[in-house]
């Protein structure tokens, strides 16, 4: 990423649906939503001073390196992130 520009990050969640239930076995699709601009996703930068994050909107403060961290409903996941 260029220091100055922005970019934006999108994150998915797997989630199953029950179809049918059964006596022995439960019928069950799986499914992607995008999660991105959920309320209840939590977007964080380790070092705002290089880059900003919010609903995965990334703004290029300053060159330096730093992770990328979001939250939802107990998982987290991080991406590295290096701005030139």
């Amino acid at each position: 990423m260029k220091n100055g520009n922005t970019s934006q990050l999108n994150l998915e969640a797997e989630y199953s649906i029950l179809l049918e239930k059964r006596w022995l076995w439960n019928s069950r699709k799986t499914e992607y939503l995008d999660i991105t601009k959920i309320y209840d996703t939590h977007w964080m930068s380790d070092n705002p001073n290089i880059t900003t994050v919010y609903k995965g909107k990334l703004n290029g403060n300053h060159t330096g390196k730093t992770q990328i961290r979001v939250g939802y409903y107990g998982k987290q996941k991080s991406k590295h992130l290096e701005v030139e």
